[in-house]
């Protein structure tokens, strides 16, 4: 039995690698159909008997975009009873690369001390922006800006922008741009 959100029927509906048929999820390619039922089982397999596997992810290739990223995780028995009605060993689901995230500037401020304006600075600075940019955007001078860097470097303990860019793309405050639904459907 398996259960899948709205936005899981839609990209299997669209997407051409991906088959779903008689309660089966496959992969079309040949040989990552095979990778991707090797890292199932392998998955499965461990569950129960002390969940020895971690998981593991495939990129299925797409025509003219980049790859879709597909995930598969262990499901713990408690967690999958609280999550699906009837239960389940394995969660799979896909990453779609163009989907882009967005950084919470509020919870940046909260997690790293910050003030409004060196989370904004900090945000701009992770989502690639330039200086000057942010400084127009603020109707600031790029000299408060580099203030505002200066101290975001200080409080967050990097000392360059890509640092920077780093220790906030990692931290909670990476969040989807739109929200995941928390539905799920029944698929006969």
């Amino acid at each position: 039995m398996d259960y899948l959100c709205e936005r899981a029927q839609t990209l299997i509906a669209h997407e051409p690698a991906l088959i779903h048929h008689h309660g089966r999820l496959t992969l079309r390619p040949t040989g990552l159909r095979d990778r991707f039922q090797q890292l199932l089982d392998s998955v499965l397999a461990s569950a129960g008997r002390g969940w020895g596997h971690a998981g593991g992810a495939l990129a299925v290739p797409r025509l003219g975009k980049r790859p879709l990223v597909c995930v598969v995780s262990p499901l713990a028995p408690e967690v999958a009873r609280a999550l699906l009605p009837g239960g389940g060993r394995a969660l799979v689901y896909f990453h779609l690369p163009e989907q882009e995230g967005r950084v919470d500037e509020a919870l940046v401020a909260m997690l790293f001390d910050l003030t409004p304006a060196e989370a904004r600075v900090a945000r701009g600075v992770a989502e690639g922006r330039d200086l000057a940019s942010l400084a127009g955007d603020q109707g600031v001078s790029v000299q408060t800006v580099r203030g505002q860097l200066k101290a975001v470097f200080r409080k967050t303990g990097t000392s360059r922008q890509n640092e920077l860019a780093a220790r906030i793309l990692k931290s909670p405050a990476l969040r989807p741009a739109e929200p995941a639904p928390i539905t799920l459907d029944r698929v006969r």
